[in-house]
């Protein structure tokens, strides 16, 4: 298990990368009046190790240096991940405690800059940060080297559920294999895109209502003559306007409704599949 340390580090990190990004450890600190720079700080120190780090891989075999760089650098991320079991276990504590009314102390003592918990958090985080930059600086005698500067370029497209992510991925992905390589990211949280060091971001929009009609009647009606279904059309904007631009949605809806010509039915479907696109509306919010 020795020659593979630096794999381990290596997946522990990116680990690591995830839970500093999560909203609560945000919380916590903007919570208990902490410098939100410190937390930046250590989020990029831990990026910038990650790519020097599979230098590292490869030399640890050669070196029993670069073994003890990836120790060091093992234990620090320990350590970091320790401080942040104790905030979670902390911000749990308090949810027990004070349930659903807490108390006027109770509030004083989260919001306290003078938190003895919140003090002892900034001084562990604060140490391990420079503990990171001893470690990074001293990559440099050891000849290791980042490797970023060979990486592929990374594109991440962002937007909330149902907006196309995925599906413009693919065409991307199909139209550019063969002339470029790239790696594409869909997420719904521009602070992933910002983690994953993304050399290009494209944030997605909802669709207009214009497009959203296209994009429903494209799929609910076979013969696309829209003036042959007068009455369908009519109900079918109704659907169109619950759909709030989302290209899921309408897609999901007209699709249902192809080939369908009874008006009655269409109008069943408007009030009873209300859940419908409720619950797709609502699944594009969750993480």
């Amino acid at each position: 298990m020795v020659d593979m340390l630096g794999s381990f580090v290596s997946a522990f990190l990116q680990v690591l990368l995830d839970r500093v990004a999560h909203r609560e450890l945000l919380e916590f600190f903007r919570g208990n009046h902490l410098d939100e720079a410190l937390l930046e700080k250590l989020k990029k120190l831990l990026l910038f190790v990650a790519t020097v780090l599979s230098d590292a891989e490869e030399k640890e075999f050669i070196n029993p240096l670069v073994k003890e760089w990836i120790d060091r650098l093992k234990n620090a991320a320990y350590d970091a991940d320790d401080v942040l079991d104790e905030i979670a276990t902390k911000a749990m504590q308090d949810k027990i405690n004070s349930g659903f009314h807490p108390t006027l102390d109770q509030v004083r003592g989260y919001a306290s800059p003078l938190n003895p918990f919140a003090e002892q958090v900034k001084a562990k985080v604060e140490r391990i940060v420079e503990r990171l930059k001893s470690i990074i600086e001293y990559k440099d005698v050891l000849g290791l080297k980042e490797s970023g500067l060979e990486r592929v370029p990374v594109v991440a497209i962002v937007g909330m559920g149902g907006v196309g992510k995925t599906t413009l991925a693919q065409i991307l992905y199909n139209d550019a294999q063969e002339t470029v390589e790239v790696e594409l990211v869909t997420t719904r949280s521009q602070s992933v895109a910002s983690a994953v060091c993304a050399d290009l971001t494209y944030s997605l929009s909802l669709l207009s209502y214009e497009d959203t009609w296209k994009l429903f009647s494209s799929h609910a009606f076979k013969s696309g003559n829209l003036d042959q279904h007068p009455v369908l059309a009519q109900i079918g904007q109704k659907i169109v306007n619950k759909c709030n631009g989302l290209p899921l949605a309408a897609k999901t809806l007209g699709s249902l409704l192809r080939g369908k010509e009874d008006a009655e039915e269409w109008k069943v479907h408007l009030i009873v599949g209300y859940g419908s696109y409720q619950a797709i509306r609502v699944a594009s919010f969750l993480p």
